[in-house]
């Protein structure tokens, strides 16, 4: 076996993110989990007669470590959206409660500014709130 083309940097700076889907059976993700891990032995790359493949590999090895560190973020990363959302809203209600208060009131030509500023909170927490799934 030749192994993976080795990349310009074996070690760059940092690491990438991306989600990956995978059939949904056990002995799948344990087949996605080994490909991870063997991309982080230095038999998986292209030999070059230098330490480059064994660089890669300390590369990948860090990246699987910190994949499997982060592998139940998922559920936590939900929650904390959900909890977000729901302050957002919660803040929508506030912001609109003051603003039809002020309204009511009849204070929305000395306030004006205020009220515009106040609807223009709103629509923004609503955006975000879109953007985020909630409406």
């Amino acid at each position: 076996m030749k192994g993976y083309l080795l990349p310009d940097d074996p070690q760059p700076e940092g690491t990438g993110c991306m989600l990956v889907f995978y059939p949904d059976d056990e002995m799948y993700r344990r087949a996605l989990l080994g490909s991870l891990h063997f991309l982080g032995t230095w038999v998986a790359w292209e030999k070059d007669g230098t330490n480059r493949a064994a660089l890669a590999a300390m590369a990948w090895k860090d990246a699987n470590d910190r994949t499997c560190e982060m592998a139940d973020c998922l559920d936590e990363l939900i929650s904390s959206i959900n909890d977000l959302k729901s302050s957002l809203e919660g803040i929508r209600v506030s912001v609109d409660g003051v603003r039809d208060a002020m309204i009511a009131h009849g204070t929305e030509d000395e306030l004006g500014d205020v009220i515009n500023v106040l609807t223009l909170l709103a629509g923004s927490v609503e955006s975000v709130d879109t953007v985020m799934g909630g409406g």
